[in-house]
């Protein structure tokens, strides 16, 4: 019976991920009515009134942009305050209560099932229902790991360099993570700090597949230091023994600004030491700072 709920709580893991980003883009508010060019004429005042003018404010803005490095235009957009334009609407669409009802259940049972093989691997049972769930955990392995330590070096653009490193420590389904990269423009020189720390929830579903889930809180750190609520869903696939694979998104909001990092990676290596890649994409507003790593991971 365990067995089969595993591979319901997979199917449907997989869908509230794909549910999550898709919640994440904001939704397209209607459309405003069209004002005709008789009431345009009706009301010579309000013609005036709805003829474009840009701005003097947003005028200084773009050119000072122009003049900004790439790092500096990161963190405006990462920063700025946010204003009525920029705020997702507001709909008044009644939910389904029943479909809310069935997912809550349905979540509920993935996330209790999921903790409970965590705990079984790492700290095993003496229930013989339990036991079948799966192996135990080996020491050193990539799965719920004791202790984590990531170390990268990413390539953004022909002028911008950065350090990432991640530390993940915890035991069986609890967890937590502190991460922090560091950007460096040569032209104009300029440095930046990313910095994530999340308080993490360690779902496995055998030891090939493990999802977490993440609440902690973002900081950008430049000309001045900001910081924001983040949700994290790490997700962790280790088909084989020598690879495996990592897909770790992160949402966050500073000052009603939505910042989206994706980083997806393989990891080569059979217990304790690893060599990573992959591919990092960060994103806020217009700016991005996306590019290839290579790296090291180090697991106990």
């Amino acid at each position: 019976m365990i067995r089969r709920i595993r591979i319901r709580c997979v199917a449907i893991l997989i869908c509230v991920t794909v549910l999550a980003v898709s919640l994440h883009r904001p939704a397209t508010a209607g459309q405003p009515r069209p004002v005709t060019q008789t009431q345009l004429s009706d009301h010579p005042q309000q013609q005036d009134s709805q003829k474009p003018k840009e701005p003097e404010k947003r005028k200084k803005e773009d050119e000072k942009k122009k003049n900004e490095g790439e790092l500096n235009q990161f963190e405006d957009e990462a920063t700025k305050d946010a204003t009525d334009d920029d705020a997702a609407p507001v709909t008044t669409d009644e939910p389904d209560l029943g479909w809310l009802a069935w997912s809550a259940e349905l979540l509920g049972t993935v996330f209790l099932a999921g903790g409970v093989i965590s705990w079984v691997r790492v700290h095993g049972t003496n229930d013989p229902d339990l036991k079948v769930i799966d192996v135990p955990r080996l020491t050193g392995e990539v799965m719920t790991p004791f202790a984590t330590l990531d170390i990268v070096y990413q390539n953004v653009t022909s002028d911008i360099t950065a350090i990432d490193g991640r530390i993940e420590v915890g035991y069986g389904p609890g967890g937590i993570q502190f991460r922090e990269t560091h950007y460096e423009e040569d032209d104009p020189y300029d440095k930046l700090d990313f910095i994530q720390w999340h308080i993490l929830y360690r779902m496995t579903y055998s030891q090939h597949i493990e999802v977490d889930i993440g609440l902690g809180s973002n900081i950008v750190r430049g000309d001045g230091s900001n910081s924001g609520f983040s949700v994290t869903v790490p997700i962790r696939v280790q088909p084989i023994r020598w690879v495996g694979a990592q897909f770790r998104p992160n949402w966050s909001s500073i000052k009603g600004n939505s910042i989206s990092d994706y980083d997806v990676g393989i990891t080569i290596g059979p217990r304790y030491l690893f060599v990573r890649g992959g591919y990092r994409w960060v994103k806020a507003g217009s700016a991005t700072l996306n590019g290839p790593y290579t790296g090291l991971t180090f697991c106990f």
